[in-house]
């Protein structure tokens, strides 16, 4: 809980209403990148599938493919 605490402390203070020019414009700025970042996994799934498959070799190494606990079900 703390630690929740200690990360909305700067995310509110740069997103709190009232805020000067250009600073009035982190939260729509905010909202937009946590849309992209929803949005995108969709599309690359509609638009190149081959590459989320191949997502857990980026993060754990190319052995990561082969044991994957979770794979896509086709």
């Amino acid at each position: 809980m703390i630690q929740v605490a200690v990360l909305a402390l700067p995310i509110w203070g740069d997103l709190r209403p009232g805020q000067p020019s250009p600073f009035n414009t982190l939260p729509w700025l905010t909202l937009a990148l946590i849309a992209v970042g929803v949005i995108y996994p969709f599309a690359l799934n509609a638009w190149r599938p081959q590459v989320l498959e191949r997502a857990p070799a980026l993060l754990e190494g190319d052995d990561a493919v082969a044991v994957d606990p979770l794979p896509i079900a086709d």
